[in-house]
């Protein structure tokens, strides 16, 4: 049974992250409302407050802050 209360989608977007502006590169694995799952090779401690920069297919490009909730 699933616990989420936001449906996650599996897409592929490219993204920048950081702290201290876009200073790390990753993937989303899923995407939903409330949040996004990216792969990366040099993931944040889990509280942080990042700024996020996702480029979507058709080249927009969005901008906004999330905090780490986990790691997988």
């Amino acid at each position: 049974m699933e616990k989420r209360r936001n449906k996650r989608y599996p897409r592929r977007f490219k993204v920048r992250y950081g702290d201290r502006g876009f200073t790390h590169t990753g993937l989303t694995a899923d995407v939903s409302v409330g949040g996004a799952f990216i792969v990366t090779t040099q993931p944040p401690s889990p509280g942080v407050r990042l700024a996020v920069e996702m480029t979507l297919d058709e080249g927009r490009v969005l901008h906004f802050e999330g905090m780490v909730a986990r790691l997988n």
